[in-house]
């Protein structure tokens, strides 16, 4: 790994599993666009179509939610194909 440039573990990742009635079930994982190791990952490589941008909440938000802050929200889409 060290002679190729790439890291041997994948960058940071969310996995997501998607179902729906008449509907085929998506496993797919979304990485962080902005990682450190999103150009060394040895498992997919650089895909735009898997990476997602972290946007960090405001403060109202993370108020509303009695979670202490603070923390990022990936908003993504995903289309299931017919079964």
């Amino acid at each position: 790994m060290g002679v190729s440039g790439r890291y041997p573990d994948p960058a940071a990742h969310l996995r997501y599993i998607g179902e729906a009635r008449g509907s085929e079930i998506l496993t797919i994982h979304v990485m962080g666009a902005h990682g450190p190791d999103i150009h060394a990952d040895t498992v997919v490589g650089v895909q735009e179509s898997l990476m997602a941008k972290f946007d960090p909440e405001g403060r109202d938000k993370i108020a509303a939610t009695g979670m202490d802050g603070p923390y990022p929200e990936v908003v993504q889409d995903f289309i299931l194909a017919r079964a």
